[in-house]
């Protein structure tokens, strides 16, 4: 069960679209994600290359010009493929290397081994994530190179207090989310709440109308800080006896050792960017400022973090409803811890955020949309997301 997929195909979307009036900024964009994964253009040239759930094909023009010798794109998304097809036709039909395939991972029966393998934005949130990985794992060769996102609930804590508020913003309004013009009532009070807040986002290259629906009504979104983590931590513990690290973006994993004393087994090789993780977890929290916490106050920040998740994930849409004032203060009790643990740190800007939350709910009650928009250190608070992690396999 894929819960993405489901979602995307009930709702026949695609929200996954980025910008492209400025073609020289995109391209550049993905190169840059591309240098930081240890991928220069030879990584792709004359190579061949798989992307699986490439979406509307955005980010998959940019690797189709860097020379392969093929690009195999599999997206089992109806909308998704059908925008891929038609950006490829319209703006890169030359390219003959490319081929596409409607289906899932699963349903991919070619036997062909790869130079280098895509997947982003899917691990997160995905409840078959161990037999999903061992599928992409078996697609690399040797020497090839994987790349997945990874995602953790310190990484998506301030959307996951978003999708918090977005709730109690839908039951103030009654919408019925069963029907698509509930639906579509409701991701315009979204994005209307919520817009101030992506405009202080310098790099954002998605419509709001598809942030609200990929991050705010995607039940995909809320699993993926707690039961459908896909941490780096579980990534490289899944990997780790077949793959070795190779590069990561955000690059905050430090690596002090020499290279004639490297282990050669990649259990241990690992082990080093597995402990730097989690000594710098915490400034995953928020993408504007990094700090300093010891990784025993981070790992209890992030078990309060998943704990705020889980409750969210487990309340049902009729236990919404019924909500009382009584029960939001309490349900903001894992909010509260956060910040206590951040209070000795010199994280400032998370702080002023999450007190400002804090204040909007004190009353336990549903806020406006109107007083959603105007938030003031919250707006610009979001944290470093997804993270780009590239495995080469031994």
């Amino acid at each position: 069960m894929n819960n993405f997929l489901d979602f995307y195909g009930e709702n026949k979307i695609s929200p996954v679209d980025q910008h492209l009036h400025d073609l020289n900024r995109h391209f550049g964009q993905r190169h840059s994600l591309y240098r930081s994964l240890g991928l220069t253009p030879l990584a792709f040239k004359d190579r061949d290359v798989l992307e699986v759930a490439p979406g509307s094909g955005h980010n998959a023009i940019v690797t189709a010009s860097l020379g392969a010798r093929s690009l195999d794109l599999v997206e089992p998304n109806q909308a998704g493929f059908d925008k891929m097809t038609a950006l490829f036709q319209e703006h890169f039909a030359s390219y003959q290397h490319v081929r596409f395939f409607h289906q899932t991972l699963e349903e991919y029966t070619s036997d062909a081994t790869y130079d280098v393998v895509l997947c982003e934005g899917l691990l997160p949130g995905l409840n078959t994530q161990d037999r999903f990985l061992s599928l992409l794992a078996q697609r690399v060769r040797p020497g090839g190179v994987l790349v997945v996102t990874c995602a953790d609930a310190v990484s998506v804590f301030f959307e996951t207090l978003r999708r918090y508020l977005a709730r109690l913003l839908l039951v103030g309004h009654g919408f019925d989310l069963g029907s698509s013009t509930g639906r579509s009532e409701a991701v315009n009070l979204l994005v209307e709440a919520f817009s101030p807040h992506l405009k202080t986002l310098t790099g954002m290259s998605r419509s709001p109308h598809d942030w609200v629906w990929d991050n705010l009504l995607n039940p995909a979104a809320t699993s993926m800080a707690s039961s459908c983590e896909f941490s780096i931590r579980k990534c490289l513990e899944q990997l780790g006896e077949d793959f070795y690290y190779y590069g990561s973006s955000p690059v905050f994993l430090d690596d002090w050792s020499w290279y004639k004393a490297v282990p050669l087994d990649t259990k241990t090789f690992n082990q080093c960017y597995l402990q730097s993780y989690l000594e710098q977890r915490h400034n995953l929290l928020h993408t504007h400022e990094t700090g300093f916490m010891t990784a025993a106050q981070g790992e209890q920040m992030y078990r309060y973090c998943r704990e705020f998740a889980a409750l969210l994930e487990s309340r049902q849409n009729h236990q919404w409803t019924t909500l009382n004032p009584e029960q939001v203060l309490l349900d903001l009790q894992s909010v509260q811890n956060v910040l206590a643990i951040l209070e000795p740190t010199d994280l400032n800007r998370s702080k002023a955020a999450i007190a400002g939350y804090l204040r909007l709910l004190q009353s336990g009650h549903s806020p406006s949309a109107k007083a959603v928009a105007e938030m003031d250190a919250f707006s610009s608070a979001f944290g470093r997301g997804q993270q780009y992690i590239s495995m080469m396999r031994a």
